[in-house]
């Protein structure tokens, strides 16, 4: 069976530092929201230790998200009309029979998310820093309560985002997965839901 690569060894693992530290912050800010979850901080050493990790981890965090974003920003953050007529049809998602349109190395659902996750990921970040450091910052008792607050909401956003990235990327797209762990991709794989950048890869290795 005949592969190509998709993702290189630093890209797998700058992608898996991200999603290891928004494990550990979702884990440790659980425990550390309310009393009666502080049960799973004993994972990490108990509520100091938990706190502690929370708040290095959300630096770790911010730092892999640019990262990301700039070993990707090439081909993740630019739409085409391809990508806009993917959008229209929802990549055939929603009806059988729909052909969507060709994809470079990221689809249009992927750009979207990839665009949401680094926006939340910075916003999740702020209101981090805010929570962590208030009198750093001198603002009012409110606006402090209201980050709590904004906090939250993003960190539900991205927990339904991931959820949803995670199945279109295992039960829903077979194939997809082995490229974080490998690197590599089958080439009907890569034809059938990336044809342009399949393409863009066959041209170079010629």
């Amino acid at each position: 069976m005949a592969t190509i690569e998709r993702h290189t060894t630093k890209e797998r693992g700058v992608h898996a530092v991200h999603a290891i530290s928004f494990i550990i912050l979702l884990l440790t800010g659980i425990g550390l929201y309310d009393k009666s979850f502080f049960g799973i901080t004993k994972l990490f050493g108990g509520v100091d230790l938990s706190r502690f990790i929370h708040h290095w981890i959300g630096i770790v965090f911010i730092i892999s998200l640019f990262m990301m974003y700039f070993q990707w920003k090439g081909e993740a953050a630019v739409f085409d009309k391809d990508d806009k007529e993917w959008l229209r049809v929802f990549g055939g998602y929603l009806g059988k029979g729909v052909k969507s349109p060709p994809q470079g190395k990221f689809n249009a659902g992927q750009k979207m998310f990839f665009k949401m996750i680094f926006w939340a990921g910075i916003l999740f970040g702020i209101t981090g820093i805010i929570m962590w450091i208030p009198q750093f910052f001198s603002l009012p008792k409110i606006i402090v309560q209201l980050t709590y607050i904004l906090h939250d909401m993003i960190l539900i956003g991205l927990v339904m985002g991931v959820l949803a990235h995670v199945y279109l990327g295992t039960l829903a797209n077979p194939g997809t997965i082995s490229s974080l762990f490998t690197g590599q991709v089958d080439e009907q794989w890569a034809r059938r839901h990336h044809e342009k950048w399949y393409k863009q890869v066959s041209k170079k290795g010629k």
